[in-house]
């Protein structure tokens, strides 16, 4: 009897263990992250193509230099924590202009970090 008594308890607790959810850090880093990037990637979306040259002053970045800023920091943050290169050459920022390629090219960042 008291074999399985401590086998349903220990049946108990491994399904309970197993049952655990993820870290709760990872989990809310995770859906910090969900939520940033689907504000920057709709933002990129709804900005007219004629407005990505839109500077607040002289001395900050443009809109599209912010989209491909964002771009190049995905590719270093996301493959230093994989612990591997950054799978391309960036300099999204400094050659690429078009909405379209913008978009693509932050889109394509975003699935790398992923």
């Amino acid at each position: 009897m008291k074999v399985a008594v401590g086998l349903v308890c220990l049946i108990a607790v491994a399904g309970e263990a197993h049952a655990q959810p993820a870290n709760p850090l990872t989990s809310g880093a995770r859906f910090h992250y969900g939520i940033i990037r689907d504000y920057v990637v709709r933002a990129a979306a709804k900005m007219p193509e004629a407005d990505y040259a839109f500077r607040p002053t002289p001395d900050v970045r443009s809109f599209a230099q912010l989209i491909g800023h964002l771009a190049d920091s995905n590719y270093r943050l996301c493959s230093v924590m994989a612990g591997a290169d950054p799978p391309i050459d960036a300099g999204i920022e400094k050659g690429t202009r078009t909405k379209s390629d913008l978009a693509r090219a932050l889109d394509e960042s975003f699935a790398y970090c992923e």
